[in-house]
């Protein structure tokens, strides 16, 4: 995202299964959150609370796992990828 300055969970082929299966994730629960703008973890959290389909998320009993990223531009605008799942084998 960072890289072509967008905000979207899916370029092309590159989607957020897709990243997940490829580090090692095979079945179950997942979901994702991208934010742009929030220059550190507080503010970017503060963001996600304040939409009910992120805070969903965020607070969902299904979630057993959850990644967080960020990579900055060459301009300094952070973007934020934070990935949740259960991919238990039960």
């Amino acid at each position: 995202m960072a890289t072509k300055k967008e905000l979207k969970h899916e370029f092309g082929d590159d989607k957020p299964v897709a990243r997940m299966k490829a580090v090692g994730y095979k079945h179950g629960y997942w979901c994702e959150n991208v934010p742009t703008g929030p220059k550190d973890g507080t503010a970017a959290v503060a963001l996600w609370m304040t939409s009910a389909g992120h805070k969903k998320n965020i607070l969902s009993d299904k979630v057993k796992e959850i990644g967080i990223g960020v990579k900055f531009d060459d301009e300094g605008n952070a973007y934020w990828c934070q990935n949740f799942a259960d991919l238990s084998d039960d």
